[in-house]
């Protein structure tokens, strides 16, 4: 009798050890396809924020001599410049998000969960700061309507071309420049921050990857 019920208990207990590693492997697939897909996110925009930032140096190291007539894309250049919150990163956590909230993000074992934490902690973060770009442009805006009303009238920024023939005439107001250096150096922090964001995302794609090896060698 005592051996039969040894029995079943063995038989139960292995079941729930396959039950949990299938679990488990599932939450590993999952997350594994969340981070594939954040990493070719993050690749392809670190090649959009490469433009982005090397227009925004140009302008801002050339301001005196800069040379507006030469912009094939005067309304791309402009939106790259000018609203730069536009390009934001914003990669996708949803899967992320719901295996921290039912529990099941516990699967995937201290060392993946400390440094998906420590990412998406630094990303919530920095996204947060990233909103005083945003406002730095209102000051700015606000600024041009008090002190350039006359140029601003003439040429209202509200495209590429109309940007550029403003800039040109009031290029010589060094607060436009202050303002603008100091707008922009929070998208060139975010774009240089992107590659840091990268690296992590590798490392913990590596992490993912060995571990549903290792779960699939088991079985």
């Amino acid at each position: 009798m005592l051996l039969g019920i040894s029995g079943s208990l063995w038989i139960e207990n292995n079941k729930e050890i396959a039950e949990l590693e299938l679990e488990k492997r599932m939450v590993f697939k999952l997350i594994q396809k969340e981070i594939d897909q954040i990493i070719d996110y993050s690749e392809s925009k670190i090649q959009e924020y490469q433009i982005q930032t090397t227009r925004i140096e140009n302008l801002r190291d050339n301001w005196d001599a800069f040379e507006f007539d030469t912009i094939s894309d005067s309304q791309s250049y402009y939106e790259d410049v000018w609203y730069t919150y536009v390009k934001g990163y914003d990669p996708d956590f949803t899967t992320y998000e719901a295996l921290k909230s039912d529990g099941r993000i516990n699967l995937l074992g201290i060392e993946i969960r400390k440094k998906m934490g420590k990412f998406y902690e630094d990303y919530t973060k920095r996204k947060r700061v990233e909103l005083n770009e945003n406002e730095m442009r209102n000051d700015l805006n606000r600024y041009i309507a008090n002190n350039q009303p006359k140029v601003y009238k003439q040429f209202p920024i509200i495209n590429g071309t109309n940007f550029f023939k403003f800039l040109e005439l009031a290029k010589n107001d060094d607060s436009i420049f202050t303002y603008f250096t100091q707008k922009s150096m929070f998208a060139i922090g975010r774009n240089r921050r992107v590659k840091e964001y990268l690296e992590n995302l590798y490392e913990i794609k590596e992490l993912i990857d060995k571990e549903i090896t290792f779960i699939d060698n088991k079985r």
